[in-house]
């Protein structure tokens, strides 16, 4: 069987709100985005034994960590929170987005039209926001979105 390479190029970065009907929203300025995935497990020992006596798997907990350059676009944090009950941080903690990465095939060289494929993550919250203000360098917004619900 013949290995074949699958590169995509161009990919883009799109949230919106859960429960939202609407198309999704473009994010500007993103650098980096990555994914960690974790099924936690707990052991239940029986006295007297050595192997477990059942091994439970608890709430699985997805991650999405993006960072994007501040360009003068509406911050990912304000985005991914939009439909908060209030402006403050206790109004905004409840709120979930779904943000899908769009992958483009290699031959364009630019984020524009329908994507070849999708990769779509629903229900996470924001659970880490940063802000870094470089002398040297751009200003930078670090998101941390988490998803642990079964």
């Amino acid at each position: 069987m013949a290995f074949t390479r699958q590169y995509y190029a161009a990919q883009g970065l799109y949230i919106k709100p859960v429960g939202s009907t609407g198309v999704y929203s473009f994010v500007h300025g993103v650098q980096s985005c990555s994914e960690t995935f974790n099924i936690n497990t707990q052991n239940i020992n029986e006295w007297g034994q050595i192997a477990p006596y059942e091994i439970v798997e608890t709430t699985p907990e997805g991650t999405l960590q993006v960072e994007r350059v501040l360009d003068g676009c509406a911050p990912l944090y304000l985005l991914a929170t939009e439909g908060a009950s209030a402006a403050s941080l206790t109004g905004r903690q409840d709120v979930k987005s779904v943000l899908a990465v769009g992958m483009f095939d290699s031959a364009v060289s630019y984020v524009s039209g329908t994507p070849g494929r999708t990769i779509e993550w629903s229900g996470l919250n924001v659970n880490s926001v940063g802000f870094s203000f470089n002398t040297d360098g751009a200003f930078t917004e670090s998101v941390g979105f988490v998803g642990n619900y079964r």
